[in-house]
């Protein structure tokens, strides 16, 4: 299995819930995601365009983005487990389609797979 060097700060990283709405975050127009054990926010999720979250569509948007940030920490581990166990699963075969042997989308999904993880490391 490929070695990755990961930067990112590690997870758990979560959606800071009562900041959420205009009501409860300075004007509105952001949603900050935080490490769980604290420490400095990852980021915010802020409406563009001068367009703040009072809006109900833009704030459920904005809300759904800052889950799928929140969850990225976890994402390149389950992708290496993934990537373990369909490596597993076709046991090192390669594709005989003569025979009736196809890996093809195993092999496109494992290639896939680790061309995510080289840009979460930073690769172009």
């Amino acid at each position: 299995m490929a070695e990755y060097d990961f930067k990112h700060d590690p997870g758990p990283w979560a959606v800071k819930k009562d900041w959420i709405g205009p009501e409860s975050y300075g004007d509105g127009d952001s949603i900050p995601v935080f490490p769980v054990n604290g420490g400095v926010a990852i980021c915010d999720v802020v409406a563009v365009n001068g367009v703040g979250l009072n809006r109900p569509d833009i704030q459920e948007k904005a809300e759904a983005n800052a889950r799928l940030i929140a969850i990225a920490p976890e994402l390149p581990d389950v992708i290496i487990q993934l990537m373990d166990d369909i490596k597993t699963l076709i046991d090192g075969e390669g594709c005989d389609h003569d025979a009736g042997i196809c890996n093809c989308h195993f092999i496109g999904a494992l290639e896939w797979a680790d061309g995510i993880l080289k840009r979460i490391e930073g690769a172009k």
